[in-house]
């Protein structure tokens, strides 16, 4: 991790400029990253769980990235679809809405699909974790995905990774030192921004990723509760190349575990968990 990163004058300073850049205006300054962003960054560094160069900070402003909206840095906007169903009620009121903060985002390049058998570029320690998540039974692995590597960030559920069971985030936050609620999949609008603003590679492969964003019209009752709790929730997911890049999403079943879709990870303040 170089310096500069860990420089909390020069990363308020450098967010400040993309921001500005991007939606084509002054926008207020963004206020200092508390000690959690750093901590964190300074426990993988220990760890060695993250490449160093695949974790990075970014300010979120609070903006609302509405349909038909035009912005300098906003070439692949958010797809038609998901304005059409936030006005049905099957997703959140805010899914177009850029949450305020600082956050942490994992950077590491999804892969080109090759059967399931397509890798991330990520550490051993990384693979290791999730290697000993499927040996353990944490990770399921059902007879017609044990093509797929066992160290592999595909073929892993949502509710693997960040829904009821949470297996991935909490083996993550136990090797950070964090709490499991800091850990998640990006929403659509995070993704479709940070990509968009500086990693467009988010949205040029043939394979898509998991995002937090429920889907369905359920959601907030204790029906959509026990849907989630017993497997038959849905999520959305996208990036996919082929039917749209940043701006592609669609849904998936939260328990599904396709061998072209992947994650990563976004690591939230500890005050918002």
């Amino acid at each position: 991790m170089t310096a500069e990163i860990l420089d909390a004058e020069k990363l308020v300073k450098s967010q400040s400029e993309a921001i500005s850049g991007f939606f084509g205006m002054e926008i207020p300054k963004p206020p200092k990253p508390d000690d959690w962003l750093f901590e964190v960054i300074e426990r993988n560094r220990k760890e060695k769980l993250f490449d160093v160069n695949a974790l990075r900070p970014f300010y979120l402003p609070r903006r609302h990235l509405a349909e038909g909206v035009s912005f300098p840095g906003l070439k692949w906007p958010l797809d038609p679809w998901l304005y059409i169903r936030t006005r049905e009620g099957r997703v959140d009121a805010d899914a177009d809405r850029l949450p305020e903060g600082w956050m942490l985002l994992g950077l590491a390049e999804r892969p080109y699909y090759d059967n399931g058998k397509q890798m991330y570029p990520d550490t051993p320690r990384f693979k290791e974790m999730l290697a000993d998540l499927r040996e353990q039974g944490q990770i399921a692995v059902p007879r017609s995905y044990r093509h797929v590597r066992k160290d592999s960030r595909f073929a892993i559920s949502s509710q693997e990774i960040d829904g009821n069971k949470a297996v991935v985030a909490k083996a993550v936050a136990a090797i950070l030192g964090s709490k499991t609620e800091q850990f998640s999949t990006p929403p659509y609008a995070v993704l479709n921004y940070v990509g968009n603003l500086a990693h467009p590679e988010f949205g040029q492969v043939n394979t898509a990723e998991w995002l937090r964003n429920r889907f369905g019209w359920f959601r907030d009752t204790f029906f959509g509760w026990l849907i989630d709790r017993l497997g038959f929730g849905t999520r959305l997911a996208g990036g996919f190349s082929d039917y749209g890049g940043l701006s592609c999403v669609a849904n998936w079943h939260s328990d599904d575990r396709p061998d072209g879709l992947g994650f990563r990870l976004q690591i939230s303040s500890p005050a918002e968990a």
